[in-house]
């Protein structure tokens, strides 16, 4: 299965990166620097989605520091194989080359993967106040993420991390449909590219943690977790992460991750609020969560 992401943006500026804003947004992370690749070759345990430790399998990589168009200076990645890998040609694998994320895995393998920005530390360990309070929203003026998936050959599941210390951090899980960038498109596939937004109110509304989704297979927001001491504040930023290929698990929902998923990340990115977004869109509208005009672009 191949899934590409082109990239993700946020309306806060200076969520994406403190060394690329402006006042149309900002730049988590272009991936045209620090080319590095994660390869998992042994099945193992999978992840349980505690973000400060993972389960002792997978590989690693970090890039050198001092990039100017990552989020930190310095980016991490994990690949976790979990089944199917046989030490020779089956594998998991995240990769950043050519200007692009790409998480792969090879037929009958089903793995994971993190792309994780918590500052100059080079270690996949997450150091949830490494970004040393970014103000990713620029000071008020940037609203939202942006995530553009050039192509993904299956539906999957994804979760946002945003924290600002170990107490006060926000989990978003969300379910992606299948994206075609070959033509014509596949039955139930969306064309490609296509642009998710997710606005940084989902992060920081305290109303909304405990929310899960009761139709995790519809594409948007399937669940939403805070920390102990509440939501993350993303004018305080200490680290961001997304979790590729997640499940629905933390919803309750049945959906495991899935096997043979392919897909290519462009950039991640903060945008300005549309006027047309809100909150979390129509599946919290109609748990009556949402208290805010508009809605979210489907992920």
């Amino acid at each position: 299965m191949k899934i590409y992401l082109k990239h993700i943006v946020g309306a806060a500026a200076p969520l994406l990166f403190a060394l690329s804003t402006s006042a149309y947004g900002g730049t988590v992370d272009l991936f045209s620097e620090g080319n590095q690749s994660a390869i998992d070759t042994t099945s193992g345990a999978a992840w349980n989605g505690d973000s400060t430790t993972l389960p002792g399998t997978g590989v690693a990589s970090s890039t050198g520091t001092g990039l100017s168009t990552v989020l930190g200076g310095q980016r991490d990645i994990w690949a976790n194989c979990i089944t199917g890998c046989d030490d020779t040609v089956s594998r998991s694998l995240a990769v950043v080359s050519g200007g692009q994320f790409r998480f792969s895995n090879d037929s009958g393998v089903t793995g994971e993967a993190i792309v994780q920005w918590d500052g100059n530390d080079q270690d996949i360990a997450l150091n949830t106040t490494g970004l040393g309070g970014f103000d990713l929203t620029s000071g008020g003026t940037i609203h939202a993420f942006q995530l553009t998936t050039i192509e993904s050959d299956l539906g999957w599941f994804f979760r946002i991390e945003a924290f600002t210390d170990d107490d006060e951090w926000t989990k978003i899980t969300l379910a992606a449909t299948c994206v075609d960038a070959s033509g014509p498109l596949d039955p139930g596939c969306v064309p490609s590219p296509h642009t998710s937004t997710i606005p940084f109110a989902a992060f920081m509304d305290g109303s909304l943690c405990g929310f899960t989704g009761t139709s995790p297979y519809v594409d948007g927001v399937v669940a939403i977790e805070c920390g102990s001491g509440g939501t993350a504040n993303l004018a305080k930023l200490g680290a961001l992460q997304v979790a590729l290929n997640t499940g629905d698990d933390v919803a309750g929902g049945s959906a495991p991750r899935t096997a043979n998923l392919d897909l290519r990340l462009d950039s991640v990115e903060t945008i300005p609020e549309p006027m047309t977004l809100g909150l979390l869109g129509i599946g919290l509208v109609a748990a009556g969560l949402s208290r805010r005009n508009g809605k979210v672009v489907a992920v």
